[in-house]
């Protein structure tokens, strides 16, 4: 279910049957640049008191919200028929990783790296550095997860020979230096347009005339191809693994 424009207190009684049903929900402010909706700044509800609900911000710090109001709240309803599984995860992450949209998202960002102008520069380089945002935060936050023995997902299997196989596969596709896994690529694209902490990762006036050379532009396409090969590779490797399971 979604909703719009709620305070934390009017959610409350149905975040927490959601909760209660083991499910966490969503919730996010848009932000805005130059008066054009870019973003969704999403925080997860994890848990709830009797101050209030509990969220958990960017960077994992989490706290206890009375009358925030957030302008977007999607919560999952109803319950989960049987557990899920170690193999139910892994087969999400493939049909996820092998989507058909991804191959049409990285189609269409070269298509939009050759059509870059003067009038569209601006609003170019904020759709590339938006859609960078996502695989540099949920791909290397996922691979932790994978090469971690402490955490809930780890406990799902007793299996620690594919385990092993799964933390060397997402370590060395979405988190190792240097070898054209998907974190330093993400930083390179940023860096393409000299976006970054000193920007406060928002597009410059730099951005917007770097983008328009010829040079830039056949970069962030080599370099958004990387992203997505990093997909299919860890893609094709799941897939072999739940042959094996």
């Amino acid at each position: 279910a979604r909703y719009a424009d709620k305070t934390a207190v009017e959610m409350a009684p149905v975040l927490k049957k959601s909760i209660d049903a083991g499910y966490p929900a969503l919730a996010a402010n848009h932000g805005t640049w130059k008066e054009m909706e870019w973003m969704r700044c999403w925080n997860v509800v994890c848990g709830y008191t009797d101050e209030g609900i509990r969220v958990m911000h960017h960077g994992g710090e989490i706290v206890t919200e009375t009358d925030t109001a957030y302008q977007d709240w999607i919560v999952i309803t109803g319950r989960a028929e049987r557990r899920q599984t170690f193999r139910d995860v892994l087969e999400r992450i493939y049909r996820i990783l092998t989507d058909p949209s991804h191959d049409r998202l990285e189609q269409v960002i070269g298509e939009i790296l050759s059509c870059v102008t003067p009038e569209n520069a601006a609003f170019t380089a904020c759709v590339i550095m938006g859609i960078n945002g996502v695989p540099i935060e949920t791909r290397w936050h996922a691979a932790e997860a994978f090469c971690s023995s402490e955490n809930l997902l780890s406990s799902m299997t007793e299996d620690d020979a594919i385990k092993s196989k799964l933390s060397d596969l997402f370590f060395a596709r979405y988190i190792a230096n240097d070898n054209n896994e998907t974190h330093g690529t993400c930083w390179k694209i940023w860096g393409a347009l000299n976006i970054g902490p000193h920007t406060g990762y928002m597009p410059t006036e730099e951005s917007f005339a770097l983008i328009q050379t010829p040079e830039v532009q056949e970069e962030l396409k080599h370099l958004y191809k990387l992203v997505f090969d990093n997909d299919r590779a860890v893609a094709e490797e799941i897939h072999n693994l739940l042959n094996g399971i």
